[in-house]
């Protein structure tokens, strides 16, 4: 969705062949896109779209080959600089800037570590990016995800299977939190941090947001929430509310404390 613009949306998926779609009118209607990137042909779930915050870029990271941006409504695509990843990229749009877009390369699942794990940042709207001089270990892309802070232009919040990172300065340097800490082998998928999404603030935060994670603080699997910058964190599951597992989460920019969970089914907490 183009945050200023959120009567446009971009959506795309994969059935034998990636295919792609907007909407101009809030997802009343849809146009498929009328071209698709050279690569369109390639498949695989790990595939992403990110719209700019003004809506006029779209910006399609199809698994495994370099992403692709229209200015035009899929009538034409262009490559943008980045490199092929080992096997996708994590993307996203600054809320406030709509020149600034970020991407995540996850260097590969942890069973065949192709490079390590890199960052990178734009500045012109996603045609061209630059590569940050942060590296981390390579994990799987479900493993791993980023966000951006829909109230503060440049801040960056990455999760990279273990850890989070936090960046200010729109992924140029970076932060890493510590209270998280991944137990037991890989295959298990206990993590340190593994999905994370930024909301409404709490009454009287000295940070613009909400901070929510997906990970593993102090042994213990689960769901958390942070009211100031990842200093200290509360949970909010429980044992008996896994969800079967939460594959996606993303924080309500409207209510406090609201969070929407993907997991056998969608679930939310308020």
């Amino acid at each position: 969705m183009a945050w200023n613009n959120p009567a446009y949306i971009a959506a795309v998926g994969t059935f034998a062949t990636s295919k792609g779609a907007y909407s101009t009118d809030s997802g009343i209607t849809w146009r498929n896109f009328p071209t698709l990137p050279p690569s369109a042909s390639a498949s695989g779930d790990e595939s992403k779209v990110v719209v700019t915050a003004d809506g006029s870029n779209v910006i399609w990271a199809i698994t495994g080959q370099v992403p692709y941006y229209t200015t035009n409504n899929g009538n034409s695509w262009t490559a943008t600089n980045l490199p092929p990843p080992a096997v996708a990229y994590h993307i996203a749009a600054d809320r406030k800037n709509p020149l600034k877009v970020y991407a995540y390369e996850h260097g590969g699942n942890w069973w065949y570590p192709a490079n390590s794990g890199k960052f990178y940042y734009s500045k012109d709207g996603g045609h061209t990016f630059t590569a940050s001089s942060q590296t981390w270990n390579p994990n799987g892309n479900g493993m791993t995800d980023l966000a951006v802070n829909p109230f503060t232009e440049g801040d960056v919040w990455l999760a990279d299977a273990n850890n989070l990172w936090h960046s200010v300065d729109s992924g140029v340097t970076w932060k890493k939190l510590t209270a998280m800490a991944t137990v037991g082998a890989e295959f298990t998928n206990v993590h340190g941090a593994i999905k994370v999404a930024l909301g409404v603030p709490a009454a009287g935060s000295s940070y613009s947001s909400t901070v929510y994670l997906v990970g593993t603080i102090n042994g213990k699997d689960a769901v958390y929430r942070s009211d100031d910058q990842g200093i200290t964190w509360i949970r909010i599951d429980d044992d008996n509310h896994r969800y079967g597992g939460v594959a996606r989460i993303v924080a309500d920019t409207s209510v406090y404390g609201r969070v929407f969970l993907a997991g056998r089914g969608i679930d939310y907490n308020y």
